[in-house]
């Protein structure tokens, strides 16, 4: 982890720090409160023992025991209270890793948390039997890791898990419509710019630009633009908590063409104005090492329990 001037743990942004010329690390912790942070690396927890509740992005759920979830490079995300103790196994991979091992689009979203699809385990439980053998090989001997292994691993997220694949459902769409839009949230920072990118796509599949914009909230719960709206809401919130820069101004920087228009979607995503989120989760860099409350736990007092559930 990366110290400050002040020699104070710094959490927005926090930097994960890999050794060893690895683009892997992995610890266990006892969290009981961790604020919001982010950090440019793919963040996979597993809930050893125990249950801990995360937000992720305006998202609050619940995980308890054998529950995985992936949190997105420069996702934010906390950790809150929950009523039982816990284990946490978090394991993370390099961003420039991932970017890497898919080089097509810049814009990927894993939707894999597996709190949500219980009736649906099978591809949750190989993602959890590799991240179980991972630390458990990282454990042994980090440089036992494979890279191809690895690499295959993030390919096979991109395809079980893409968001603009599957949405929050079962049936993906097909993979030119998935390309297409992979393009247009590649290279759109308007709404304007997101109906033309659509229309062309609409044009393309023969459909009407109304059918496929049906089609796309039906899987998304919302319009193409709302995602926008959303990601550029969300990159607000980095500023909001970790400076103290006007809102005027944070709203210009993140393509609002008016404070009103920032003021608006967040209202409707995080349900409160920019400056209610600001007064309830702004903290100096001493105020937030003081929020964190967690315990450090060594690999090698829980590797029964990872062994046990990686033979599972």
């Amino acid at each position: 982890m990366l110290k400050n001037h002040k020699g104070v743990h710094q959490i927005q942004p926090e930097e994960i720090i890999f050794t060893a010329d690895m683009p892997v690390t992995a610890f266990v912790r006892s969290v009981s409160l961790y604020p919001y942070h982010w950090h440019n690396t793919l963040e996979i927890v597993y809930i050893i023992k125990g249950a801990a509740g995360f937000v992720m992005g305006n998202d609050s759920l619940l995980l308890s025991e054998k529950d995985i979830a992936v949190i997105n490079t420069n996702e934010i995300h906390r950790i809150t209270p929950a009523d039982r103790d816990n284990i946490i196994l978090f394991l993370y991979i390099s961003g420039d890793f991932v970017r890497k091992a898919l080089p097509h689009h810049k814009y990927w979203f894993f939707y894999c948390c597996s709190a949500y699809h219980k009736e649906n385990c099978e591809k949750y439980e190989k993602v959890k039997k590799f991240i179980l053998k991972l630390a458990w090989t990282y454990y042994k001997n980090p440089e036992d890791i494979s890279r191809e292994n690895l690499k295959g691993f993030i390919k096979s997220l991109a395809v079980n898990f893409d968001f603009l694949r599957w949405g929050y459902g079962n049936t993906p769409f097909g993979n030119r419509v998935v390309s297409r839009l992979h393009l247009i949230a590649d290279h759109t920072q308007s709404e304007g710019e997101v109906k033309a990118g659509l229309g062309r796509l609409a044009s393309d599949m023969n459909i009407s630009l109304q059918h496929l914009s049906f089609d796309i909230k039906q899987k998304f719960g919302l319009t193409f633009q709302d995602l926008l709206q959303y990601s550029k809401c969300e990159q607000a919130v980095k500023t909001l908590i970790s400076t103290r820069k006007h809102i005027v101004d944070i709203a210009l920087e993140n393509g609002f063409s008016d404070v009103k228009y920032l003021i608006k979607h967040f209202k409707r995503f995080f349900g409160c104005t920019p400056s209610e989120f600001r007064k309830q989760f702004y903290a100096s860099p001493d105020d937030l090492e003081k929020q964190a409350v967690f315990k450090d736990i060594s690999l090698n007092d829980v590797r029964d329990l990872i062994l046990e559930k990686s033979l599972a």
